[in-house]
């Protein structure tokens, strides 16, 4: 880790390491003051070791308000706030910066309670709102925001400001010809379409001084049909350092934008080849991001002179102590992101603020306080879904005598199956993670064991939690006995026998993931079909085909719309992965009846035959709490959390283990 652990100078300010933490919407800043939620958040990954924190997005005009509870800068009694958090995060050893934002035409007028304001008159698809342009004199009062509001930054105590130039917000709105429809010379050429961010620039550094850093945020690539590519990017890049850019942060894709990039099957450090292409063309340093969960594969990064910066944004949410676990080695300790965006993304898109499924900690940092129980106290946790391991973690890491029980021979539960569909292997190491703290922690471990309550009272626990899962329901639909009808679980865990003609009654999270599942068992695998590629032996479009799709799947769904469990960040990737594997999808649909070689089903009213030689049932779950009703009164403490409580996503059982492990004294 010697790359990653060296210093960085942007300008003339020296980073103690090459970590930073990229501007994020967190949601915590309610009118759009600093408060103590955010000043904790960004206090423990300082002390976690992160070299550079840059704040924000802060909008410097109130048209420019992104969404709702986002940090402002647009006037001088936001500095006090913004003072307090520069020097709690400088008094950890940390240097700081402020993303100075305008959303443009992606600010909402229900919000803004006016119409949103753009390069042109571009309507966007994430309000529905059309912006109207800005005047020649409005472009210039907004060069003049940005500066002021690098002003206050500056006066706050923060060594940087960046300008938020990414993503399509208005200053990008500016650089990409998508959105610039102009004809004056804020238009049209890239000189003129680099101008309001060359101008915004140049009056930073005239009001602060040549010595006081500008970070820039680029999109390397809009991903947008009409906007800027690679090329675009590396010509505004080497505009951008000899008017006084000191470094580039990446940014991949638009909101807008129809290709995944930060999903969990997203590949890690897919985009690092913008990154590299964008470092050649420049002498300042350029920061990569996107899917970098790992020490070991920032440090290559590195290396291979794909960046100088390593920005890690959900990261160091997951795991605010990355960088120090990192230094020190222990790497099995690091808490990983999954990139499955349920608590920081899809949080944000619901206008919620920022959590984290593996660190439920996240945003809550002054109530999860880890502190020594009153009294130790002897505690059953049985079974080890997510909630289970995590209950257990904390509670054992806190002080307590943990006995933990499984009925399976490992641990896990329904992580154990979460991994198994395409694009999902993340759940990976946050299984390995969970288990091997288990270990450290010297939690007391029985598996392949079925607790009955005679155990538990045998046992004379003080505390039992029970976190013992759920079991998928089982319709009433003639012919859901016949041998070719399977629950999906069993699917997953390759105990079914699949035909070429497979239907998945059931189109929430778990019938679409099985239904991609089984779409592509069978395919050839995507290295094959480079390789057959690379070497002449079958053509692009053949290679495509045979690696999209393995056999005819159909999911039936009772609902207007399929994958509807999904969050928002990551339904559409769903949705286009399916429809990429040739899964048929039937909403507003129900199973009549199973039959041998087909289904009957009925759809808004009239009745259909379906080809089905396997019917895969994912309708649903049900809890598992039976033992919990026989322990009532009869153990000092007892919880129940989980699926167990109620069928929920990952994100709310580890919640609750965590939770709980808290409050047991």
């Amino acid at each position: 880790m010697k790359r990653l652990f060296s210093s960085c100078k942007i300008g003339n300010l020296e980073l103690k390491n090459r970590i930073a933490i990229p501007a994020m919407h967190l949601g915590y800043t309610k009118d759009g003051f600093v408060n103590d939620q955010l000043i904790r958040f960004y206090q423990e990954r300082a002390r976690g070791g992160a070299g550079l924190i840059i704040v924000g997005g802060a909008y410097i005009h109130r048209l420019g308000m992104g969404g709702i509870n986002f940090l402002s800068i647009d006037d001088d009694r936001y500095i006090p706030g913004l003072k307090t958090l520069a020097d709690v995060l400088r008094a950890e050893g940390a240097k700081t910066a402020v993303q100075l934002f305008h959303a443009g035409r992606y600010a909402y007028s229900f919000l803004i309670d006016d119409q949103p304001v753009s390069a042109s008159e571009v309507r966007s698809p994430q309000s529905g709102d059309t912006p109207r342009a800005l005047t020649i004199e409005e472009i210039q009062q907004l060069v003049h925001f940005f500066t002021e509001g690098a002003r206050r930054a500056k006066e706050a105590g923060f060594d940087a400001v960046e300008i938020s130039g990414a993503t399509g917000y208005l200053v990008s709105q500016f650089l990409s010809p998508f959105t610039n429809r102009r004809t004056d010379e804020y238009g049209g050429s890239l000189e003129n379409r680099t101008r309001f961010a060359v101008e915004i620039v140049q009056s930073i550094k005239e009001k602060l001084g040549n010595d006081y850093p500008i970070l820039f945020r680029l999109t390397f690539d809009d991903l947008v049909k009409g906007g800027n590519g690679l090329t675009d990017a590396k010509e505004i890049a080497t505009v951008l350092e000899p008017v006084g850019v000191d470094a580039i942060c990446m940014q991949v894709g638009w909101h807008e934008s129809r290709v995944p990039t930060i999903a969990m099957n997203v590949p890690r450090a897919a985009f690092g080849y913008l990154s590299k292409e964008i470092k050649k063309e420049v002498n300042i340093p350029v920061m990569v991001s996107n899917r970098i969960n790992d020490p070991v594969l920032a440090e290559e990064l590195l290396q291979d002179g794909v960046a100088d910066l390593i920005g890690l944004g959900r990261t160091l949410i997951a795991d605010p102590e990355f960088p120090q676990k990192a230094m020190a080695e222990r790497l099995h300790e690091i808490r990983p992101c999954i990139a499955c965006n349920q608590g920081c993304f899809d949080s944000v898109l619901t206008g919620m603020p920022v959590t984290c499924l593996v660190n439920p900690a996240a945003g809550r940092e002054a109530s999860f306080d880890v502190e020594p129980p009153k009294k130790t106290k002897k505690v059953m946790v049985i079974g080890s879904g997510p909630g289970g391991l995590e209950a257990a973690r904390v509670l054992s890491g806190r002080g307590h005598e943990v006995l933990l029980y499984e009925k399976e021979d490992r641990l896990g539960g329904k992580l154990n199956l979460c991994h198994l569909p395409p694009g999902r292997k993340e759940f990976i190491p946050y299984i390995d993670y969970l288990v091997a703290e288990v270990k450290r922690l010297k939690v007391k471990v029985v598996t392949g064991v079925t607790v009955t309550e005679k155990m538990v009272l045998e046992n004379n626990p003080d505390v039992v939690v029970l976190a013992t899962g759920a079991i998928q329901t089982l319709p009433q639909i003639p012919g859901i006995d016949k041998a070719h009808v399977y629950f999906a679980e069993s699917v997953l865990e390759g105990k079914a026998d699949p035909g070429e003609n497979v239907v998945v009654v059931g189109g929430g999270a778990v019938g679409c993931e099985t239904a991609l599942f089984m779409a592509k068992r069978g395919a050839m695998p995507a290295s094959t079909a480079l390789f057959l590629m690379t070497n002449d032996a079958i053509s692009s479009e053949d290679a495509l085909k045979f690696s999209r799709s393995g056999r005819t799947v159909t999911i039936i769904e009772m609902l207007d719309r399929i994958g509807t469990e999904f969050g928002r960040s990551y339904r559409w990737v769903m949705m286009q992965n399916l429809r990429q594997s040739d899964v048929t999808m039937m909403a507003k649909t129900k199973c009549i009846e199973i039959h041998d070689g087909h289904i009957i089903v009925e759809q808004e009213g009239e009745r259909k035959t379906v080809e089905a030689d396997t019917v895969v049932i994912a309708t649903g779950y049900e809890p598992v709490n039976e033992l919990y009703t026989r322990l009532e009164g009869k153990v000092p403490e007892l919880f129940l959390i989980g699926d167990a409580k109620g069928p929920r996503k990952c994100l709310e059982a580890v919640y609750e283990g965590a939770k709980i492990g808290r409050e047991i004294s």
